[in-house]
């Protein structure tokens, strides 16, 4: 289950236009959000509740927000698993010995 966060209309902009994350104070505090524990996914949605992405949260980082994805999707081990894999196989055509690094 997701967490739902509302973000203002300048705030949808930035996320899409790119912007992966969402700052403190760019999102509408609720009770919900107080109890989230830190890693928890969020479904982020403008104020006329439609959705803009989902997220993972954090409320101890002046980052809270960093986004997963634009689409509406689940986000499991198989999501993982191809986005890593889109990522190394471009990372191939750049750098022709394998380096990697995990954050």
């Amino acid at each position: 289950p997701h967490v739902l966060m509302r973000v203002d209309k300048e705030t949808e902009k930035k996320i899409r236009a790119g912007v992966p994350w969402v700052f403190n104070g760019q999102f509408q505090e609720s009770a919900e959000l107080l109890s989230v524990p830190a890693g928890s996914r969020v479904s982020i949605r403008s104020l006329r509740d439609v959705f803009i992405a989902t997220g993972y949260y954090n409320p101890r980082s002046p980052i809270p927000v960093r986004i997963l994805s634009l689409r509406e999707e689940p986000i499991d081990t198989r999501w993982f698993c191809e986005r890593l894999s889109s990522a190394n196989a471009r990372r191939e055509k750049h750098i022709s010995i394998p380096y990697y690094r995990l954050v």
